[in-house]
């Protein structure tokens, strides 16, 4: 999954960014309107990590959304590549 898919179904989103930001309010989530800089930013402001370091945070949060079998192909492809 990328942001984009993450931008065009941003009402779902906002339930699991709040669940792994549990500082994000409603109206934060409103005024990030699913802008990955806002949302980027907010996290920051709330929590006062680094940049680099949100943007892995955000990174590692969008990896994981995939869908579990995608997911599941992607480790099964990777194993098969190492394995050569």
């Amino acid at each position: 999954m990328n942001w984009i898919q993450i931008e065009e179904m941003w009402e779902h989103a906002k339930t699991k960014i709040q669940r792994k930001w549990g500082k994000l309010t409603d109206d934060d989530l409103e005024l990030i309107g699913g802008r990955r800089e806002r949302l980027e930013g907010k996290i920051r402001q709330l929590y006062g990590f680094a940049p680099d370091h949100v943007r892995k945070e955000v990174d590692d949060w969008v990896r994981w959304q995939m869908p579990f079998t995608a997911r599941r192909r992607t480790a099964r492809f990777r194993s098969a590549l190492a394995a050569r």
